[in-house]
């Protein structure tokens, strides 16, 4: 498993690599179909399928740029991730 930041890992324990993409979040609590009008905390999970760890990098790299909305942003985003990269431990 490597960590690439408190969001998101890349597992390589199978065929291929798995980037997984994990956040808490509120949704609203229902119990017997009816909402309770509280909020309960979940944990999404999304999983990207990809074939090497190469591949789950560059992913995670289009999906940190979504987010961007001018030039400049990309670029200090870009900077972070390419840092991190080349800092990561197995």
């Amino acid at each position: 498993m490597i960590t690439l930041d408190s969001k998101y890992t890349i597992d390589t324990s199978g065929e291929g690599s798995v980037l997984i993409f994990r956040e808490k979040r509120m949704k609203p609590e229902i119990i017997d179909k009816v909402k309770t009008g509280k909020e309960v905390e979940y944990t999404h999970k999304q999983q990207y399928y990809l074939l090497d760890v190469g591949q789950a990098l560059n992913r995670y790299l289009q999906l940190n740029l979504e987010d961007c909305e001018d030039v400049k942003g990309l670029m200090i985003k870009m900077e972070e991730v390419e840092s991190l990269i080349k800092n990561l431990k197995a």
